[in-house]
This record gives C-alpha cells, sequence and structure tokens, in this order.
C-alpha cells in the first residue's frame, strides 16, 4: 500500500512539476530562462550519468535470477520488443501524414527562439552508453545463469541494493525538477515561436529624412490616411475576431482580405516592411503627440507585428537647428539665441581635407568623392556643391561606398571615399575582398581617428590603427598637421599605385604645423620615443620638459604606419636602448607590440615601454580629459618617461 501510495506521490509531483514548467517558460524571460537551462543541464548530467548504471544494476541481477530458461524468455522478450517499436515507429509516421497536414505548422526556421545556451557547464560523461549497458546486462546476466556463480550473483543482489537507494535518493527526487526544467524550456520556445514571427510587437520608425519608397497621388495619400483612422483599424479588428469563430467565417476572412490587398497594392504598392510582415501605419507626424498615442492603443490592439512610420524633423521648435540641422548633429558650445558657435570655428582636418580635394578635382577630371550620409561631417560640401557629377553620398552603408569606390577605381577613376574610422569597421569586408585583393586604387579618408569626445564612446576611432594594419598592400598615412594632410592626400592620389589610407582626428592641429619631412624629427640620446599623427604634440611638449630637466629624448615621428621606416627606428634602438611607443590607439594589435617584436627579433637590446588607449572602451567625454585618464596627454608621458629614465 504504502508503494502504491508513493508511486502516486511521485506521479503527482511530476504533474505538478509539468505545469509549473509551462507556466514559467510562458512567462519567463531570457535571464530566467538561461538560469533555468543551466540547472537542467546539470541535473540531466547527473540522470543520463545514472542511467547505464541503473540498467546494469537493475537487469543483469534480474536476468540471472532466471536460471535455466533465461536464453528462451530473453529471446521471447527481444523479439517482442522489437516487433513493438517497429509498430510504434508505423504508427507515428500514419499519424504524422494524417494529422501534421492539418496543422498551422511554420516552415521556416530563421528567425524562431531558441532556449538559451547554459551559462554554467557541468559535464558528467557516462561510463557507458545505454545500449552498451544493455549488452552488458545481458551477457553478465546470462552469463552467470549458465555459471551458476554463486559469489557474483550474491554480489548482483547488493549491486540491485545499491542502485535502488541511488534511485530512491537522488534520481526521484531530482526528476521532477528536471521534469519543470524540460517543460519550462519546451514552453518558452514554443510560445516565443508561435506564429513563426506573428508575435505582437510594435516598431516605430523615426524617419527624418531618410529615403522611404513613397506612395504617389492623391488616391495614395487618401486611402493611407483612411488606413490610419481608429475606425476603420477598429472596424478590420471586429471583423477578423468575428470571423475566426468558424471555418467558413475563416475562408470569408481569406477571401475578402485577398481581394482587399490586391486592390491596395494597385494603388499604393507595397513597402518593404510589408514585404517583411508588418502591418504599416503611416506616415504620421511624429510632432502630434495625441495622434501617435492612439495608434499605439490601436496597434497593440491588433496583436500582431506594427510598424508605426513618423515623420518627424531634426530640431524642431528650435528655428537654428530646423534651418541647418546638420550643423547640430555633433555641437559644441553655442550661442542658443543666434544658434552660432560661442567661438569662430576654426578649421578642422576635414575642413582641410574637403578644400584640397576641390583643389585636386578642378584639375583633374577623375577625382571624385563618396561618403555616407556624412556629407557635412567629412568637410564634403563644397565637393558636393563643385563638382556634383563626381560626388557619390550612398546613404547610410559604409560598404557600398567602399565597394562602390573599387568599382569606380577598376573604370579609371580616382575615387575618395570619406568615412569616420569607428564606421569604415563596416566595410571591412570590401575593402579587404573588392579592394585590397584587386589592389585596387581607392583611397580611403578616414575621418574622426582617436579621442573623439563629445560624440560618445561610439564614436571614438580607436580600432581603425588594428584592423587597416592587417590589410596585404594598404598604404597608411597618418599626417599630424594640415601641411602634412594636403601632401598626403597628393600622395596617395599621384604617388600611390593600390590603395591607400589618410587617418586624421576630428577638430583642428596644434603646435606641430610642420610639412612632411623625415622620421627622425628630433636628435637625442637619452631615449627613443615613438609616435605618429596628432599625439606628436604631446610628446613634443613632453620633450621640452625632460629636456629643461637635463634629458635628450630622440623622437621619431611616422609619416606612415604601414609600411614603417623600420631604418630609423632601428638606428635610434641602438643608440638609445630605451624605446617608448605612445599611441591614440586600442592595445589589441597595437604598432608597438610590432615595432617592439621587430627590435626584439633583430637582436636589439632594449627597454620598452608603450601607453595607449588600453583594452577597453572610451567613454563620452571631452578629448583633453579622456586623453590624460589615458596618460596620453604632456603631463602624463613626462612623468612616466622621468620614471622610466630616473632608474
Amino acid at each position: 500500500m504504502s508503494a502504491k501510495k508513493s508511486d502516486f506521490g511521485l506521479i503527482i509531483k511530476l504533474l505538478v512539476a509539468l505545469a509549473i514548467g509551462a507556466f514559467l517558460g510562458r512567462m519567463a524571460n531570457v535571464e530566467v530562462m538561461d538560469a533555468v537551462a543551466s540547472v537542467k543541464y546539470a541535473l540531466g548530467q547527473i540522470i543520463f550519468y545514472a542511467v547505464p548504471l541503473v540498467i546494469v544494476g537493475f537487469i543483469t541481477p534480474a536476468i540471472a535470477r532466471l536460471g535455466q530458461n533465461a536464453s528462451k524468455m530473453l529471446l521471447t522478450a527481444v523479439a517482442i520488443a522489437y516487433l513493438s517499436s517497429v509498430g510504434a515507429a508505423a504508427f507515428s509516421a500514419a499519424s504524422g501524414y494524417a494529422i501534421i497536414p492539418h496543422l498551422s505548422v511554420p516552415t521556416e526556421v530563421s528567425g524562431l527562439v531558441d532556449l538559451p545556451k547554459p551559462s554554467f557547464v557541468l559535464d558528467i560523461p557516462p561510463l557507458m552508453s545505454v545500449m552498451s549497458a544493455l549488452v552488458t546486462a545481458l551477457l553478465l546476466g546470462l552469463a552467470v545463469s549458465w555459471t551458476k556463480a554463486e559469489i557474483i550473483n550474491k554480489a548482483l543482489a547488493e549491486l540491485e541494493a545499491i542502485m535502488t537507494s541511488v534511485v530512491t535518493r537522488v534520481i526521484i527526487p531530482i526528476l521532477p525538477f528536471f521534469i519543470a526544467g524540460t517543460f519550462c524550456g519546451l514552453a518558452y520556445e514554443g510560445f516565443n515561436n508561435a506564429g513563426a514571427s506573428r508575435e505582437p510587437m510594435i516598431v516605430l520608425l523615426n524617419d527624418n529624412g531618410m529615403s522611404i519608397t513613397p506612395n504617389v497621388g492623391a488616391i495614395s495619400r487618401y486611402l493611407a490616411q483612411a488606413r490610419l483612422r481608429p475606425r476603420y483599424l477598429d472596424f478590420k479588428l471586429r471583423y477578423r475576431t468575428l470571423t475566426a469563430k468558424s471555418g467558413f467565417g475563416q475562408k470569408l476572412y481569406a477571401l475578402t482580405h485577398k481581394i482587399k490587398e490586391r486592390m491596395r497594392r494597385s494603388l499604393l504598392g507595397t513597402t518593404l516592411f510589408e514585404n517583411l510582415g508588418f502591418t504599416y501605419l503611416g506616415p504620421v507626424d511624429g510632432h502630434d503627440v495625441s495622434k501617435i498615442e492612439t495608434l499605439l492603443r490601436t496597434a497593440a490592439a491588433l496583436r500582431e507585428p506594427v510598424l508605426i512610420h513618423l515623420i518627424t524633423r531634426k530640431g524642431k521648435g528650435y528655428e537654428p537647428a530646423e534651418k541647418t540641422p546638420q550643423d547640430f548633429h555633433g555641437i559644441g558650445r553655442f550661442d542658443p539665441d543666434t544658434g552660432m558657435p560661442a567661438v569662430s570655428a576654426a578649421p578642422t582636418f576635414s575642413d582641410i581635407f574637403g578644400q584640397e580635394l576641390c583643389r585636386m578635382a578642378a584639375s583633374d577630371q577623375t577625382v571624385c568623392a563618396i561618403t555616407a550620409a556624412m556629407q557635412h561631417g567629412t568637410g564634403l560640401d563644397p565637393f558636393a556643391s563643385d563638382f556634383p557629377a563626381r560626388f557619390f553620398d550612398v546613404g547610410i552603408a559604409e560598404g557600398h561606398a567602399v565597394c562602390m569606390a573599387a568599382g569606380l577605381a577598376k573604370q579609371g577613376m580616382k575615387p575618395v571615399a570619406a568615412l569616420y574610422s569607428t564606421f569604415l569597421q563596416r566595410a571591412y569586408d570590401m575593402l579587404l575582398h573588392d579592394v585590397a585583393l584587386q589592389q585596387l586604387h581607392v583611397v580611403l579618408a578616414v575621418d574622426r581617428c582617436g579621442i573623439v569626445g563629445e560624440d560618445g564612446e561610439t564614436h571614438q576611432g580607436m580600432f581603425d590603427v588594428g584592423y587597416l594594419r592587417q590589410v596585404p598592400g594598404l598604404k597608411i598615412f597618418s599626417p599630424a598637421s594640415f601641411a602634412e594632410l594636403r601632401e598626403d592626400l597628393h600622395a596617395a592620389l599621384y604617388a600611390c599605385t593600390g590603395p591607400a589610407a589618410i587617418r586624421y582626428p576630428r577638430g583642428g592641429e596644434g603646435s606641430y604645423t610642420a610639412a612632411a619631412a623625415g622620421t627622425l624629427l628630433r636628435e637625442g640620446y637619452s631615449c627613443t620615443v615613438i609616435c605618429y599623427g596628432t599625439m606628436i604634440n604631446a610628446v613634443l611638449a613632453a620633450a621640452d620638459t625632460l629636456q629643461a630637466a637635463g634629458y635628450r629624448p630622440e623622437i621619431l615621428k611616422l609619416r606612415t604606419i604601414s609600411p614603417v621606416d623600420w631604418a630609423s627606428i632601428e638606428a635610434s634602438a641602438r643608440k638609445t636602448r630605451r624605446v617608448f611607443v605612445l599611441e591614440e590607439t586600442s592595445d589589441r594589435e597595437c604598432l608597438a607590440d610590432e615595432i617592439f617584436a621587430h627590435l626584439i627579433e633583430g637582436g636589439i637590446p632594449a627597454v620598452f615601454r608603450k601607453r595607449n588607449l588600453g583594452r577597453r572602451f572610451v567613454p563620452h567625454g571631452a578629448p583633453a580629459a579622456l586623453l590624460a585618464a589615458a596618460g596620453l596627454d604632456a603631463d602624463s608621458i613626462t612623468t612616466m618617461m622621468q620614471e622610466e629614465l630616473s632608474r
């Protein structure tokens, strides 16, 4: 009686676990499911480890106890088991062919939600597979019954008692939790994938000027507005609910919906979003709060994917920003009454680049410019105005910009693709395969390199040194002044035959304003200081302070970081035996590591020190403050070098 009660109690526990798991899977988020998956995995490992042991521990002594009839009884049992398996498979196949075609089962699996991977993994491999355990149990049990091995028989009886204890004290207590985790995962996947991407969601598209295929004509505008009216949407919802109650109603709705869609598409066409499965509502004034609230309530009631297309205006409500929105994309201090900068804007590297490119394009009809929705930011406004036929803005598609540049170069043009450093990352594949592999003469104007500052951590140009230097055949210039930028642009366009990149920072030049010269900028003997780009300004300031303290650092400024002037670096390192490399870039794949490796491989003994932006994302902040935090300002560099030189 107690055994029956125990069995009944286990069944109740399993049913309760099943219900709890299904409920939790319906309500849980990704974080909860991550924990559930980890627990389920650990419990499953314990259970699956024990299964072969349970098979051997229970089946072997049972077969041994059969005695002389063991062989015949096992043969009969195996035959019955095989026939039942074949029958079950045939029944399952027949049921599948009869039932599944009438079910609403998604045919596409892309985009379906999967159960999160366990964050905690406890691998406990079983001693043998289940089939190996079955064969072992059969052979061992038969052998014991044939030989009448009494000692082994007693040992098998004790093994059976041991495995009974394992099952009752370990497996059965954790089984409900494993079942709950299993059904939790099934419910999570099932409910999240119900309807194959027809999960209710609302997407708000803020359209402040980007290109979206327009609907044309008065009828189009009228019908688009009509579709937004709450009465129409409410009627649509009620009609759908009513017709869904019967098979005939569903067919009627399908027919009327098909007729309506064909009429609408013939007059309005389709949008990209409708082709992706969204109900498209719009366009609507994105500044009309009451209308947006009404649409949100309506969209929520539809219980399906809905995209609301909002038309907004950059700088709405502030006249200076409305007139020149491009000037307020990334701003510093300005007069709120006039919208003008608080101080007169000094020329920037972007300005100088745009001006010089215009001068070159005036005398060379093959020079053209490409950008990715950054005409103003990259200094190409004058070029777009003076040479509209040779200016191409491809929108927010950096990969397309680089690939287009490759095509233009193939046709004999001299394309210059002006892109932000942080966004050029999106075109890395095109740079490798479409430009570098073909050795096409494409010039990349890599704007906003190094610390960008107030634009935020997504805009810090801290990775281009690492990824650009990996591209075979790519010559990389790093000008430190406006004069060098002009010379490097000419060299890239007329002295290079393959791909070239010119990387320069946001903002203006510093105290260093010289034209391009040799690598050795200042002779010395105390140490070798290597840098490139505008980092030279902080290095020169630090060198002046050190010289006043009696030290004579030798300064090398690299005009190109690929290829590198190894001869100058080797000669200086042999002389000073102390090498400092300062870079406004990420520590990953920094130039310093290659320099140190090169000198070590060349057998040049020296003390090596490097300083850069580290292995982290640089946060939002003023450039001066961020450089100081990274130890790349003049004071920090001075302190570091003094400490090293005083040893």
